[in-house]
């Protein structure tokens, strides 16, 4: 009976130490946790205690409900909110690294959630998020911080992308909902993306984060801040980015930006159709600009403003109005390879 004990102590410590459901790994940064099934990435999600680990996609994931594993989720699967009374994130951060090992997931369907929708309700400051893939999301959400990736971050996200449709309320975008002191590299959206205010094809709000050698494709829809690249913007450098599509909003809107306050944009492109039911600050790279800088960046749109209302510094070099030759230019230096 002692043997017996021992022996299955030993059985429980490895399983433990491989991590309960994945298919592999220690969770150290060498040797990370595998998730290989969508009941790997569900596990994940059910188990707060790993979120401070690494880990790693080992093959596609599809989450279509009419398939084996599928299934419609009404928060997010990693990381969510718990308690919706409020836009504040209240619930343990994803803090570790997720590498997606260039992998997709495909059909993810959250509804009827509230806050911090998206893969990742609140990614933390030390969190990273690489080489991921979301096709044919629909996220739909009925408060703030909504996106296909996360709903907010503090962390790096970098070679990443998302397609499909998300919807919120405040802060949404095509890939991130909310950013603050992150960085955003090297990652798109072709998402639609809709909402109230603040809503952009890549990222909603985006504060104090760097955002370089990104693009958005989608079509993107609100009334106030709405932007083709990010609703609105605060103390950031963006660089090396562009967008095409389609923004429609009633007041700040613009093709790249709807807000900008005390935020650089270096070498940018705006070539998005921008639709609008009001004149209040409509602008073809920005809406409104309060304090920002806009340097060797162009604009190619049905708006022939560059800014709706511009404010303080203002723009410092290249306020051109160019064609297709500029955006390929572009294309060269920013498309994802």
């Amino acid at each position: 009976m002692k043997r017996l004990a021992i022996f299955l102590f030993i059985i429980t410590s490895i399983t433990t130490a491989k991590g309960i459901g994945y298919s592999g790994g220690s969770g150290d940064p060498n040797n990370p946790y595998q998730i290989a099934t969508a009941q790997d990435l569900i596990d994940l999600g059910e188990t707060p205690n790993d979120y401070d680990r690494s880990f790693i996609l080992m093959a596609d994931i599809d989450f279509d409900p009419n398939l084996p594993g599928g299934k419609v989720f009404d928060q997010a699967v990693i990381a969510w909110d718990v308690n919706d009374s409020n836009s504040s994130f209240e619930g343990t951060t994803f803090s570790g690294v997720f590498d997606g090992n260039n992998c997709t997931i495909r059909n993810l369907n959250i509804s009827g959630g509230t806050h911090h929708l998206g893969l990742f309700g609140h990614l933390g400051s030390d969190a990273s998020v690489l080489n991921l893939g979301l096709e044919n999301v629909s996220v739909q959400g009925s408060g703030d911080n909504v996106g296909g990736l996360a709903g907010s971050t503090d962390g790096i996200v970098m070679n990443c992308y998302c397609t499909g449709t998300v919807e919120g309320t405040d802060c949404v975008g095509g890939l991130i909902g909310y950013t603050d002191h992150g960085s955003v590299i090297h990652s798109y959206s072709s998402a639609v993306a809709s909402g109230n205010d603040i809503i952009g094809g890549l990222i909603g709000h985006n504060t104090f984060t760097t955002l370089s050698s990104c693009y958005s494709l989608g079509e993107v829809t609100g009334n106030v801040s709405v932007g083709g690249l990010v609703g609105d913007t605060y103390n950031s450098n963006i660089c090396n980015c562009y967008c095409t599509g389609t923004v429609s909003g009633q007041e700040q809107t613009g093709g790249m930006a709807g807000y900008n306050w005390f935020g650089t944009f270096i070498n940018c492109y705006s070539r998005v159709r921008v639709l609008f039911t009001s004149d209040k600050y409509i602008g073809g790279f920005l809406g409104q600009n309060h304090n920002g800088d806009i340097e060797s960046s162009y604009w190619d749109t049905s708006v022939s403003g560059l800014i709706g209302s511009n404010g303080g510094k203002g723009l410092s070099t290249a306020q051109k109005k160019l064609g297709t030759a500029t955006y390929l230019f572009l294309d060269a230096h920013c498309f994802l390879v």
